[in-house]
């Protein structure tokens, strides 16, 4: 299994298309996370998750039972409920059929859908932009849900292991949380990833952007997981987008990349770890979009970072206000645990 940070895209040769059809999300995913895709010097390797169960329409990937947490992740792109502009995902402990299985996070009776994924504005073949980050313990997913939308107006999922900050923790895994419940393509929601203004010690507990097998409050089953990271100023803005909060990049004094990592909180003062292989500038996109740059030396293991946009706020039609649209920062090569 492959334990190297890649980027994946849906502009690489030979990258699965993804659209508004039954399966293209499975497709992408069992190229990224299983298979990979590409030949020759253009081909690249799965990330090292492997593939538990097949259906029409669905799929269970496990990641990394060695080097990971081995918990599973449950695709459901069959558009059974509702359509094939949107598919849902659901994480297990252990997984013995569709499901049936073990810690179901988030729970069905809080979630029924589980966690949504946009996939496009329309039903069809015509293809969505994505951009994925992985390796075999953890995938950042991208998408852009409609050819027209700016390339850097990318709509951010997460699923996997973080790095938890309990010793010994058995379930350091967490399901990424869009907030949306549906998707019809014409929504203008606020989406819950990378753009909550939470900070440590106020959380905003109507918003979680995740979801964990266990936590503190919730020993017996799934609870909210919450962001803590950047800052934002009003509703629909993405994190550290408001030049007049922020410094220029490079940065006066140091002359170089200030930034900071995403934490992963339970509640209100309750942090539980923080996500892998993710850093967040404190300047307003300081990097063309998924332009690959030299890592500060401090990122031991990482030979490259790549600049990769986005923007949480789910609307149909192009955004060119810059405070709509962040941009995070993933180490390459390594150095994400």
């Amino acid at each position: 299994m492959s334990s190297i940070p890649r980027v994946y895209s849906s502009t690489d040769a030979g990258a699965p298309q993804l659209t508004g059809m039954v399966g293209s999300l499975i497709a992408l995913l069992d190229a990224v996370l299983v298979d990979g895709y590409g030949v020759g010097g253009a081909a690249k390797p799965g990330a090292g998750w492997s593939k538990h169960l097949s259906a029409a329409g669905k799929r269970a990937y496990r990641n990394d039972p060695v080097e990971g947490s081995g918990f599973f992740l449950e695709v459901d792109d069959s558009a059974t409920v509702g359509t094939a502009r949107f598919a849902t995902a659901r994480g297990y402990s252990m997984l013995r059929g569709f499901g049936d299985g073990d810690d179901a996070t988030p729970s069905r009776t809080d979630r029924p859908l589980g966690s949504v994924i946009a996939k496009s504005t329309s039903l069809g073949s015509t293809a969505s932009r994505w951009v994925a980050v992985a390796d075999n313990r953890a995938i950042y997913l991208f998408i852009n849900v409609a050819p027209a939308l700016l390339v850097d107006q990318r709509q951010p999922y997460f699923f996997g292991d973080f790095i938890s900050y309990k010793p010994g923790d058995i379930m350091p895994w967490c399901i990424g949380f869009s907030g949306l419940t549906g998707y019809a393509g014409t929504e203008d929601f606020d989406g819950h990833i990378f753009s909550t203004p939470n900070t440590a010690v106020t959380i905003d507990s109507e918003r979680p952007a995740g979801f964990l097998p266990r936590t503190q409050a919730t020993p017996a089953g799934p609870g909210s997981a919450y962001l803590v990271g950047g800052h934002r100023v009003l509703k629909f803005h993405a994190w550290n987008a408001d030049p007049a909060w922020l410094t220029p990049y490079p940065d006066q004094l140091t002359g170089g990349l200030l930034y900071t990592g995403v934490q992963v909180f339970e509640g209100p003062s309750r942090p539980r770890g923080r996500l892998p292989g993710i850093v967040l500038p404190y300047h307003v996109r300081p990097f063309a979009d998924l332009s690959i740059e030299s890592p500060p030396v401090e990122f031991i293991g990482a030979s490259q970072l790549v600049a990769v946009g986005y923007s949480s706020n789910y609307y149909p039609t192009p955004i060119t206000t810059g405070t709509f649209r962040g941009q995070l920062l993933f180490l390459l090569g390594g150095g994400w645990w």
